[in-house]
């Protein structure tokens, strides 16, 4: 078992990777250069499952955009929501 401050200190860690990675690939095109990304795609650009996604949409965190029927993350959206994730744990 971790100590607390510990945890707390590889989440951050994570966190601030995840963010970085992702600016990364938006910048040099690593990632489909596309406006908009369903929600595995969003998914696996920020390291989360789609059941995150879905929860985030739940939470009205994150806006989905919708293609028809199907919802979609806009690029900026998903940068938008990455950043503003909290720098420490939520606890439920």
């Amino acid at each position: 078992m971790l100590r607390p401050d510990t945890a707390e200190q590889i989440q951050n860690i994570v966190r601030d990777t995840v963010r970085a990675e992702l600016e990364i690939h938006l910048k040099v095109g690593a990632l489909p250069q596309r406006v908009a990304l369903n929600l595995k795609d969003a998914a696996a650009a920020c390291g989360y499952s789609v059941d995150s996604i879905r929860f985030a949409i739940d939470r009205n965190e994150l806006a989905p955009s919708y293609a028809n029927t199907k919802p979609v993350i806009m690029v900026e959206e998903l940068m938008r929501w990455v950043r503003t994730l909290p720098d420490q744990p939520r606890h439920f």
